[in-house]
């Protein structure tokens, strides 16, 4: 069962750290080569031209986005991360509610700049614990028709006001102390691959200052939106009684008609109850258990050591791709660089990728 784990962890991992090298790649040869794209652009292409293609892109996009904004979360997770909430975003999906979860927060950059731009950033640069307003139609013209895990869980009372017909779920671990190490094991494991990879790639640098602000909400603690990294552990005192109260006010908020209080454990049944869905319809298949803490610590492990391999790998052939335009005689003769000039060759290769 542990070497299971660990291997999905290491899978996880694996697909996280690709997408972040291969996406941080495309950054690159696009910044290398844009400008003379832009150039080539501008001479065979008129500016009247220009101007009206984006103005036909703008309409399409702002009609398309005021369509589906229209719709709204039907379920919102509100259990404090490492309580089971990537189990219940596997569920929520097999029953039909497409569901975003933080895990795979980075895969959607315009939903991840708005928490940075609007909630992380302003929190760090303000030096305190600001909650900021995010942008929760931007969500749901994603299509999400819910969302679990934090940091929208703590958003309970705004949620419960916006959508007066949405049904809430609350998951909870065996006690106190057992969430605590869970969720210790993770903010320990990202706060290391953070500190080794943020420097390099601008999605990790944004997870890091998700971490930091979400390190200070747990903590009760603003002096850790400026800390060093790596961030330090977190107080298990104050981070148990964060999240005692927020259990606490989610109760004590939330209608008790519309809040499922909720462990992984109780399987399908009281879920499909609770929403609705007929015992016909509720799966028989066994419930979705995944990210373990020993699953987690195998996600960090495995993503630095592909992180930290592929930003190499990216220097190595910018590096080779810049060389000859910076010594001509590289260019003519690549004396001296052939694995260089053969990382060019391979940058420009878009199928070797």
């Amino acid at each position: 069962m542990l070497l299971q784990e660990s291997l999905m962890g290491v899978k996880t991992g694996l697909g996280h750290a690709m997408w972040f090298v291969k996406h941080t790649m495309g950054v690159i040869e696009t910044a290398v080569t844009k400008p003379f794209q832009t150039f080539t652009n501008n001479i065979k292409q008129p500016k009247s031209t220009k101007n009206h293609q984006a103005t036909i892109k703008g309409k399409a996009a702002s009609s398309s986005s005021s369509e589906e904004s229209a719709s709204n979360l039907q379920v919102i997770g509100v259990g404090f991360g490492r309580t089971g909430t990537y189990s219940l975003k596997l569920a929520l999906d097999r029953l039909g509610y497409p569901t975003l979860h933080t895990q795979h927060l980075y895969e959607l950059p315009e939903i991840l700049d708005m928490w940075v731009d609007r909630v992380f950033k302003p929190a760090i640069d303000r030096q305190e614990l600001y909650m900021g307003d995010p942008d929760w139609n931007l969500i749901t013209s994603y299509g999400y028709r819910a969302a679990v895990d934090l940091p929208s869980a703590l958003y309970y009372e705004q949620l419960n006001e916006l959508y007066p017909d949405a049904k809430f779920i609350l998951t909870t671990r065996e006690n106190s102390e057992v969430w605590f190490e869970s969720f210790e094991t993770m903010a320990t494991s990202v706060a290391q691959f953070t500190s080794l990879g943020g420097g390099f790639l601008r999605h990790v640098n944004q997870l890091d200052t998700y971490l930091r602000w979400l390190s200070a909400q747990v903590n009760k603690d603003k002096e850790l939106l400026s800390s060093r990294k790596p961030l330090p552990n977190l107080n298990r005192e104050r981070a148990i009684n964060t999240y005692q109260e927020h259990n606490r006010r989610v109760k004590e908020i939330i209608p008790a008609d519309r809040l499922l209080e909720y462990k992984i454990e109780h399987g399908w049944e009281p879920l499909c109850k609770f929403l609705n869905i007929h015992e016909t319809h509720c799966p028989k298949e066994d419930f979705p258990k995944t990210n373990s803490a020993t699953s987690v610590k195998a996600q960090a492990a495995s993503c630095s050591i592909i992180v930290i391999s592929g930003c190499l790998l990216i220097f190595y052939i910018l590096f080779g791709k810049l060389l000859p335009w910076i010594i001509p005689s590289c260019r003519k003769t690549r004396l001296g660089c052939p694995l260089i000039c053969r990382s060019s060759r391979l940058l420009n290769n878009k199928k070797s990728f």
